[in-house]
């Protein structure tokens, strides 16, 4: 919250009027191109492998850590199951 109003405080000491920017048809096909290729980018190639990292580490660190917790359980609590 800070970080933006902050942000609308130096933009008005700049001189930028928030709602020209709003109403700026130039500005609005830049972001809506800017969004989608950002989009494109992430569907077609980051969230594959982004995927394959989650599964790696979940595989590497999750569940060795989860086995651990269990077995540490299972010696404090001998009776639980």
């Amino acid at each position: 919250m800070i970080i933006i109003v902050l942000s609308v405080i130096i933009l008005s000491l700049l001189g930028v009027s928030l709602a020209s920017l709003v109403e700026n048809q130039t500005l609005k096909g830049n972001f809506t191109f800017l969004w989608r290729a950002l989009k494109y980018i992430w569907n077609e190639y980051l969230f594959k492998y982004s995927m394959m990292l989650i599964n790696f580490l979940e595989n590497k660190i999750g569940e060795p850590i989860l086995d651990k917790f269990q077995i540490m359980k299972s010696k404090l609590l001998p009776h639980s199951n």
